[in-house]
């Protein structure tokens, strides 16, 4: 028996994970200010991505999810893990943050400033 058939009987859940990650296509999210009202998220395939196919006509329609914001700059968007973050500076108590992987919206409040103390 060689060692790839004794590894998958003795785990055959990670073999079929690692063989699921493998075939999952590579995606990426662009954050465009391309919406009147604020900014528009794009899911876009990697492989489907070509030097003489770049243009206009690539971003698939319609977006993932917009973000109503003021035009003021991509610096107030960010990304942890599968969620993207869009922390505009809008005097509201909280900001959205979408789930690219469960295609959840939540709301969280801002961070609250900790007061630290010398011992």
């Amino acid at each position: 028996m060689s060692n790839k058939q004794l590894q998958r009987e003795l785990d055959p859940c990670c073999h079929r994970a690692v063989k699921r990650f493998k075939q999952q296509k590579k995606h990426l999210y662009l954050i465009l200010d391309d919406w009147e009202r604020g900014y528009n998220v794009y899911k876009v395939n990697v492989d489907d991505l070509d030097s003489s196919d770049a243009g206009p006509d690539f971003l698939p329609e319609p977006p993932v999810i917009r973000f109503e914001a003021l035009h003021n700059g991509s610096w107030y968007f960010a990304a942890n893990v599968t969620k993207i973050l869009s922390m505009q500076p809008s005097g509201y108590p909280a900001f959205p943050v979408f789930d690219i992987q469960t295609a959840a919206l939540a709301v969280c409040p801002w961070p609250r400033k900790v007061q630290v103390t010398a011992m």
